[in-house]
């Protein structure tokens, strides 16, 4: 990352400015950001643009949490995931994905947790996981592409319709939460739900439909969250969107998946609703994910496999599954674009990332100056940034944090005008 040379601030200097700027400051605009930047760089400053602020890349193996969900699987370790549906069997009263495989990756400290989700932008998120598949077993084939639900109907049905492609896709979602610990009886989250924990607290305890606790979801093209535990047998019937369809990795569409393939998982970023899930993710340090297919099995997992296996960290043969995720620290983005602080944006107002409204609301009334002054109490207000060092928050250790001071100001000026997807 390369950082620009600007004025370092000192706390004389601070002092000297805080009466005359802590009731008034000038309002710019975009153009004046963008000649105070060539400003500049003619004064020296280096200007990077392949160089995001805050920059970071962490390839996370292997998983936190890495367990089979199925209602009559273990809860704990166990050396494979299968994945299969119920649609077509004999006995109803189960989820159409029904054994599914939840992957948590813990996130902290490569990547700071505990900051402004908005001052996260995901650049690239990719997971990759490997099937196993036993010698004699048929196996199943690759399909890189998401099928309509009609096509997973059971056979008979009379709103099935013909699958366009060989084979059924391996498909990621996000995660949602039902039911509470039943210890603490605090809701399930990504942070408390864990290798061990049960598969279900809700009543009928076991496989019944809709009450595992942990499901998978995707998000409508307004970004609000649905459940696609049963998108295929449910009405209204919907297609989801997972953020993203496995690819396997020299495999060619149709053809039967060798042992030990590596399935490749890119989140599509550009999806309603999926950045902000990894954003709140990377915020409180955990990103869960679940890989399900509507692949069939015959009598409950028990016949040929015919569907995929993933290996999980704990089979001693096989490489565990990973998250790549490259993250930009917006440091400087500390208000919406209409200059009001993110803490209290209405929601409506667009915030396109480091901008005028970001100056604008540093240099507020009631913004680095006034907030300088407050000493202590300035922790935890929307000009602190960084720590007393200026280095982003959240401290590293052995720094201290004393409130709003010359460390924000310097991380403020060294982030302005680094590009910020």
């Amino acid at each position: 990352m390369v950082l620009r040379t600007v004025p370092r601030l000192s706390l004389t200097g601070l002092n000297a400015q805080r009466s005359a700027s802590r009731r008034s400051f000038l309002r710019v605009s975009t153009s004046t950001i963008f000649s105070l930047a060539a400003l500049g760089s003619l004064a020296g400053t280096q200007l990077n643009s392949a160089a995001y602020a805050g920059e970071i890349t962490a390839n996370i193996s292997p998983p936190a949490l890495d367990r089979w969900m199925y209602p009559f699987g273990p809860a704990g370790p166990r050396a494979t995931a299968s994945l299969y549906t119920t649609i077509g069997s004999s006995i109803e009263g189960f989820d159409d994905r029904d054994a599914q495989y939840l992957l948590g990756f813990d996130t902290s400290p490569t990547i700071p947790a505990a900051r402004p989700i908005s001052t996260y932008r995901i650049i690239s998120a990719t997971l990759t996981a490997r099937v196993t598949v036993d010698d004699g077993a048929p196996g199943f084939v690759f399909d890189p592409t998401s099928d309509p639900a009609t096509s997973s109907l059971a056979a008979g049905d009379p709103a099935q319709t013909a699958d366009p492609d060989a084979g059924k896709p391996i498909e990621l979602f996000a995660c949602a939460y039902r039911g509470n610990h039943p210890t603490t009886d605090e809701p399930w989250s990504a942070l408390n739900y864990v290798q061990t924990s049960p598969f279900s607290t809700l009543e009928p305890i076991g496989f019944a439909r809709g009450n595992r606790a942990v499901y998978p979801i995707d998000f409508d093209s307004a970004g609000l969250a649905r459940d696609v535990s049963n998108n295929v047998t449910d009405l209204p019937r919907f297609d989801p969107r997972p953020l993203a369809v496995g690819q396997a990795s020299g495999v060619l569409a149709g053809a039967t998946v060798p042992n030990n393939t590596a399935f490749v998982f890119s989140i599509d970023l550009t999806k309603p609703g999926v950045e902000q899930y990894l954003r709140q993710g990377l915020s409180i340090g955990r990103i869960n994910l679940l890989v399900t297919s509507l692949h069939n099995a015959q009598d409950f997992g028990s016949g040929p496999v015919v569907y995929p296996v993933f290996a999980t960290r704990f089979n001693p043969l096989a490489t565990p599954a990973s998250l790549q995720i490259t993250v930009s620290l917006c440091t400087a983005d500390i208000a919406d674009d209409q200059g009001t602080p993110l803490a209290q944006s209405p929601g409506n107002v667009p915030n396109s990332g480091v901008n005028e409204g970001d100056y604008n609301a540093f240099f507020a009334a009631d913004g680095f100056f006034f907030q300088s002054s407050l000493g202590p109490a300035g922790v935890g207000l929307f000009c602190d940034i960084a720590d007393d060092q200026g280095n982003p928050l959240p401290p590293a250790p052995g720094v201290s944090n004393n409130g709003v001071n010359e460390g924000d100001y310097n991380a403020f000026f060294n982030n302005l005008f680094l590009p910020c997807p």
